[in-house]
Formats: C-alpha cells, sequence, structure tokens
C-alpha cells in the first residue's frame, strides 16, 4: 500500500564497550545491565583517579620545590646579610630596621609526607604570619621615621589647666578698684570674667615665652607659631621675636638713663642756682617723675574703662 512507510530503528553506540545496538529503553538497559559493560565502567574511574592522582603529586612537587628554592635563596641572603631586611641599598632609616626574622625555622613542605588539604592549610598559616610580620615591621619603620631622638623637645612642662584660653589680665585702676584688660586687642572692662591671669602670672608668662623663643633661636629651631603678638600692661604689643624683644628693650633702657640724666643735671642747677642766690623768687624746679614710673619692669596697666564700673 502507498500509505505505508518504511522505518529502520535507531542504533546507539557505547564509547566504552566499542559496540553498537539498539536506540530503545529495553537495548539499553540490556546494555547497562551487562557484565562487560560495568566492568568497562570500574576500568574507566580507575583510570581517571589514577591520572588526577598523578597530576595533583606532579602539582605539589613543583610547589615543594618552588617552596625549597625560595628558602635556598632566605637562606643564602641572611648568611651574607643581605636581603629587604639588612639590604645594603636601604636607608639606615625606614624598612631597613626591625627585628631579623629566623630562616633557618622554616620547616619545608614534602608533599609525599602530607595531604593536600594538610599543605594547604599550613600555607595559609604560613602566609598569614609574613603578612602580620610585614605590617608590624612597617609600623616600627614609620615611627622611626617620624621620630629624631637628636631633636630634643622643649622640656618645659605644661600646666595642668588649659591656659591657652586665658585673653584677660587683670589690672588696677588710680583709685585701687580692679579691672581687666585684654591681652591680644588691648580692650579694657569692669566685668570680672571667667578666667584671667594677675599681673604677676601675666608678666612671669611674658617671660617664659620670651626664654623659650631665645632657646629656639640659639639652637637654629624656627619661631613657634603657636605664640601670637601680645599687649602688656601699658597697651603696647609685645613680639615674642629675641631680636625685636632685645631692641625695644635697649631703647627702654637708653630712654630711661636719659631721663634720669636729666632729673639729675636739673637737680645739680637747683642746688647751684640756690647756692649762687639765683633761685630765691624764682620758679621751683619741675620735680622729675620717679624713675621706676613706666621704666621697664614696672609696666603701667591701660586707661581703665570709661563709666566708672
Amino acid at each position: 500500500k502507498m500509505t505505508e512507510v518504511w522505518k529502520s530503528q535507531g542504533r546507539k553506540f557505547c564509547e566504552l564497550c566499542k559496540v553498537w545496538f539498539g536506540d530503545n529503553r529495553a537495548s539499553i538497559e540490556h546494555h547497562e545491565r551487562g557484565q562487560k559493560h560495568q566492568e568497562a565502567v570500574k576500568s574507566k574511574l580507575r583510570n581517571l583517579g589514577k591520572d588526577n592522582e598523578k597530576k595533583a603529586r606532579a602539582a605539589a612537587d613543583l610547589a615543594a620545590t618552588l617552596a625549597m628554592m625560595e628558602s635556598g635563596a632566605a637562606a643564602s641572603m641572611a648568611a651574607n646579610n643581605e636581603g629587604v631586611l639588612n639590604g645594603p641599598a636601604l636607608p639606615e632609616r625606614g624598612l631597613g630596621i626591625g627585628p631579623k626574622v629566623p630562616v633557618g625555622g622554616t620547616k619545608y613542605l614534602d608533599p609525599r609526607q602530607m595531604s593536600m588539604q594538610s599543605m594547604a592549610e599550613e600555607m595559609g598559616r604560613r602566609k598569614k604570619e609574613e603578612e602580620e610580620r610585614k605590617k608590624a615591621q612597617l609600623a616600627l619603620s614609620m615611627k622611626s621615621s617620624l621620630w629624631r631622638e637628636d631633636e630634643p623637645e622643649d622640656a618645659t612642662p605644661l600646666p595642668k589647666d588649659d591656659i591657652s584660653s586665658i585673653m584677660w589680665v587683670e589690672a588696677d585702676s588710680e583709685d585701687g578698684r580692679k579691672y581687666y584688660y585684654h591681652m591680644f586687642s588691648g580692650a579694657t572692662a569692669w566685668e570680672v570674667p571667667d578666667r584671667f591671669f594677675t599681673q604677676k602670672e601675666y608678666d612671669r608668662r611674658l617671660a617664659e615665652i620670651e626664654q623659650r623663643t631665645i632657646d629656639r633661636a640659639k639652637k637654629g629651631l624656627p619661631a613657634d607659631p603657636t605664640q601670637m603678638t601680645m599687649m602688656n600692661s601699658r597697651g603696647e604689643e609685645i613680639s615674642t621675636a629675641p631680636e625685636i624683644q632685645v631692641a625695644k628693650r635697649k631703647k627702654a633702657r637708653d630712654q630711661a638713663e636719659i631721663e634720669a640724666d636729666v632729673a639729675r643735671s636739673r637737680v645739680k642747677a637747683e642746688e647751684y642756682g640756690k647756692q649762687e642766690g639765683y633761685g630765691s623768687g624764682g620758679p621751683a624746679a619741675t620735680a622729675p617723675p620717679p624713675a621706676a614710673y613706666g621704666a621697664p619692669g614696672i609696666p603701667l596697666p591701660p586707661q581703665p574703662p570709661s563709666g566708672g564700673g
């Protein structure tokens, strides 16, 4: 009949047994249950296991060889006093300091005596220890490069209280009342500030700042940038630079000596005039101000604020 079509059954090939069989469920199950096919499968699995074991052993041998080469090189450099820790090309300060790591204590990993898992754990532990050692060495090197013992810091002890926030100084007015002036701006006020210096404390602090500045200049160190231009009790600016301070003191001392000489000359002239009879009926000589009035070391406070407090 023309409606009937002949169709051949499909066939399947077994790679292990090298045979053909029908491509249907019954034929496939019959072949897989056969003794020849099962023995071929076991033989294939054994061969795969042997190949994997050979590859793993070869990789372990290569890793052990590299480790032995690195250890030998480290031991050779340690014997010749070379390498990262004691390299001649490194500076004295920096990475060239730190405790020496004993190379002789390194134990080689023998793949013939250790499993792959134990070797991996041991290598991970050694890697972690090496990273921690490098971090500690870097911290020590940074500390040594930033700290220099040949430049001692100022040994002047700091007070317990923070005096940097004190801006006011106590002073006495002509009628004996207390008022306060700002050490930087020279402003005056009757109100008592929260914190202030007495005049003695303020003079002592000025002397300390001046002495520290002179000491730093003698050592060749730059002036302290934290020091500011301050006001003395007469409302005059005081520079912390030693040259300016010395010049100002010399000028004030010379002026005081000139005034004292003028006063002595006037007294002598008055006495001589009285002895010669020229002083009778004449104007009395003007008495000079006290020598200590306004002289360096006995400063006068600025005028108190108007308003009478």
